[in-house]
């Protein structure tokens, strides 16, 4: 946690937070738009998770696009298993 300060990543674990708890509260009278919600919702905090967090930033290229590839494939799988068993 070296490359942000204190503050700044306690302020974006809350952010993160948020997000969930907008996607979660939502009221599920349209599915497909509440999954759609979830899974960008996911995926940005994947991102943030990726390059704050794990401080991918200063990681090469290659293993950046590994971590993100990996997420969108992860987050795209979950989501679509979800909507297949409604």
């Amino acid at each position: 946690m070296s490359s942000m300060a204190g503050t700044s990543l306690k302020t974006l674990w809350l952010l993160m937070l948020l997000l969930t708890l907008a996607v979660v509260l939502r009221k599920p009278e349209h599915l497909m738009l509440l999954a759609a919600a979830a899974w960008f919702t996911a995926l940005i905090k994947g991102f943030w998770i990726i390059r704050y967090f794990m401080e991918m930033k200063q990681a090469p290229l290659f293993l950046q696009r590994i971590l993100y590839g990996w997420l969108i494939i992860t987050i795209s799988a979950v989501t679509l298993t979800a909507i297949w068993q409604l």
